[in-house]
């Protein structure tokens, strides 16, 4: 790591943007408070670390999602790539549990209060510890926000903070009464008695600010002149516990030589299942949940087998088929669709666009591994025996009646 002041940060901010580099930046404090900030290609994925990362989560759903339950959040270990709240959202928003504009709002909170919370930190201390990771690349980020654009919002926040005569304040600190007495005699008795009760020493003013639904500027504002003659003081705080998320652990470790096979399909429930059934029978696993990403992926990865589902969103799993066919590397890969309506003109259509096979719903274990061993053992044989003569094959088509039902 290096010694940056906040000029020498902004200016790697936007040279981070103008080069669209991927990686992430991470800032240590002298108090050993360290951030991160997620880039990809030049713009801001997300924001972590701090003094109160738990606490900041809490508020955010309580915010944004009154209506989810943290508890009820279920993350696979192989989903985690970053920190587990933004897998979190991300895997939300897919399963469709909290809108698109729920997610990018709590990522947007996140972001905006760690830069505040690095920018005071710099104007506090003089200087970070501060050093850039690039990576190759960080997943596909629900947003991605102008980097430049959120820390001028952050440094705008900011001078607000200053200009109210809060510099030395975090707005991670949680006020506590120090002379209820004299406290008491300059309010009235029901703004006392509020005051007491949500002054309690447990609370930050971020806390208290989300509590009574007013700006955290508002709130330490209005405590400031209590702060200066000493009848109310400021505390640090820990951060709450993380929340009782549900984490699954893969059962199985599988080789990495194995084939790889790949399930495209919107349905989380569907790939978690296939994913069960698939790695159990000691074959390599990838869910696609978005069609936009799947052939992009598909050429990323060069998987074995592909399981397409039938009807997704935007685009179809024929579509989807027919643009994989396309790649000349994929023209032999088996291609087994998936749906809950087997009837003989999805079959047929399935055979036009260049489908292997057909795979009803509900998904059964023995059908699952039953059609890859199938298809991946025909495929072997069929570069063996390519190998071995000089001369070109015709595949024969496959007949309707062939398809796994």
């Amino acid at each position: 790591m290096e010694k940056l002041s906040l000029g020498q940060f902004l200016v790697h901010v936007k040279s981070i943007k103008n080069s669209q580099l991927t990686g992430t930046y991470t800032l240590q404090s002298n108090a050993n408070q360290s951030w991160k900030l997620v880039f990809r290609l030049g713009r801001i994925a997300w924001g972590g670390g701090g003094e109160h990362r738990f606490r900041r989560w809490y508020r955010c759903i309580k915010h944004y999602c009154p209506e989810l339950d943290p508890g009820g959040i279920r993350l696979r270990q192989q989903d985690i790539v970053s920190d587990w709240e933004y897998t979190a959202i991300a895997l939300l928003m897919m399963r469709q549990q909290i809108s698109r504009d729920q997610g990018i709002a709590m990522i947007q909170q996140v972001v905006i209060e760690v830069l505040f919370d690095l920018v005071q930190s710099f104007e506090v201390n003089s200087s970070l510890m501060g050093h850039f990771e690039p990576q190759a690349d960080v997943g596909e980020p629900p947003v991605l926000l102008d980097s430049e654009q959120a820390v001028a919002r952050s440094q705008y926040l900011w001078g607000n903070w200053f200009n109210a005569g809060l510099t030395s304040i975090s707005p991670n600190l949680a006020p506590v009464l120090k002379n209820a007495n004299a406290l008491e005699k300059q309010l009235s008795g029901n703004s006392y008695s509020s005051l007491k009760s949500l002054v309690n020493g447990n609370s930050s003013l971020r806390d208290l600010a989300f509590q009574i639904k007013q700006d955290v500027l508002a709130v330490a504002r209005s405590f400031s002149p209590y702060f200066q003659q000493g009848l109310m003081g400021l505390q640090t705080i820990a951060d709450l516990p993380a929340p009782p998320y549900q984490l699954t652990e893969l059962k199985v470790k599988v080789a990495e030589h194995q084939p790889l096979i790949v399930c495209i399909d919107d349905s989380v429930k569907v790939c978690e299942t296939m994913s069960e059934i698939i790695t159990q029978a000691g074959y390599r696993f990838i869910a696609i949940h978005d069609s936009f990403q799947a052939l992009p992926t598909l050429l990323a990865q060069k998987p074995s087998f592909i399981f397409l589902d039938l009807v997704m969103p935007i685009a179809s799993g024929y579509e989807i088929c027919t643009q994989i066919r396309r790649v000349s590397s994929f023209k032999d890969i088996p291609i087994v669709i998936l749906t809950g309506n087997d009837g003989i003109i999805d079959r047929v259509r399935a055979r036009v666009v260049g489908a292997s096979d057909f795979l009803s719903k509900p998904i059964e274990s023995d059908k699952v591994i039953a059609v890859i061993n199938r298809h991946l053992r025909n495929r072997t044989a069929g570069s063996a025996n390519r190998s071995l003569e000089n001369r070109s094959i015709v595949s024969p088509e496959f007949s309707t009646d062939s398809f796994i039902v």
